[in-house]
């Protein structure tokens, strides 16, 4: 807390911030290179344009400066009431506040970045699942994610982008677009890639 003294002029200071963010000052995320990211608590008011809040300016500027981190702004009681609402209720309520998502999926996102982690997909009939894989991954080590078999046999990966795949409408679409292509074992997933792996037993 002997930081947070520095940042805003003395005790009297860490009040007003406690005070003004929910009684929240924030948290670190690490890896083990000592990297950061922080996370501040504050109000709805504030949430369309963080900077104008000078605790938050002050924060980040101490954080930029002494951590070489970034922050992300989250205000809880948004958060409890985005857990009561449906996607289109809690899109509508957000836009309300003049943001496009919520604090915690910055969050998350920002701690992706910070451990080089990105999500592919699968996709079935009755199924789509997120996996989670480490940026510089081939093919063959993405598979092993699911299971290990699938790494051992490995033939080729069917791949679509998420972002194609939805502006075609459709598997067959993609392909017929051109946009859905087959890749082999040096292959690098990128973020949001839909997988098919094609594997022998």
């Amino acid at each position: 807390m002997d930081w947070l003294k520095d940042v805003f002029g003395g005790a009297g200071g860490v009040s007003e911030i406690i005070k003004t963010t929910g009684n929240a000052i924030g948290q670190f995320v690490t890896k083990p290179e000592d990297q950061f990211k922080m996370q501040q608590a504050m109000a709805e008011a504030d949430l369309a344009d963080s900077s104008k809040n000078p605790h938050v300016a002050n924060v980040r500027a101490h954080i930029a400066k002494q951590h070489g981190c970034e922050s992300v702004v989250i205000c809880a009681q948004v958060e409890a009431e985005l857990c009561d609402l449906s996607p289109a209720e809690a899109t509508e309520f957000l836009q309300s506040l003049g943001v496009t998502d919520s604090g915690v999926s910055d969050l998350i996102r920002g701690a992706y970045k910070l451990l080089g982690l990105a999500t592919y997909f699968t996709a079935g009939e009755k199924e789509v699942r997120a996996w989670t894989f480490r940026h510089g991954m081939t093919a063959p080590q993405c598979a092993a994610v699911i299971h290990t078999d699938f790494e051992k046999g490995f033939v080729k990966a069917e791949i679509v982008s998420y972002d194609d795949l939805v502006k075609n409408g459709s598997v067959a679409a993609a392909r017929d677009a051109g946009r859905y292509r087959l890749e082999g074992k040096s292959y690098l997933f990128k973020d949001g890639d839909v997988a098919l792996f094609r594997f022998t037993d």
